[in-house]
């Protein structure tokens, strides 16, 4: 998927309630990001798109931080980093 997805494409992951409501909740978190940091909303309306196509393909995805995190760094908002395999301590 293109960074930004076309307006076909969110449209209709829109339809998925899912997805609308992980929309607005995106949208939400990235606004706050552009707020304090003095950016526009333009930005975080793009990654509330995004974030509504990835989650309406119904496959594994990033936190929204996480994805926020990608998406600021030029990353495909899907891609799952930072997670490390459980290390499970034996003690005898």
């Amino acid at each position: 998927m293109n960074r930004v997805p076309t307006y076909e494409q969110w449209t209709t992951a829109l339809t998925d309630r899912g997805a609308l409501l992980l929309c607005f909740e995106a949208v939400g978190y990235a606004r706050g990001y552009c707020d304090a940091a003095g950016l526009g909303s333009g930005d975080a309306i793009d990654f509330g798109h995004s974030f509504a196509v990835l989650v309406a393909a119904r496959r594994s995805r990033p936190s929204i931080q996480d994805a926020w995190r990608n998406w600021r760094n030029g990353r495909p908002i899907g891609q799952l980093s930072g997670q490390r395999a459980a290390v499970i301590s034996e003690r005898s």
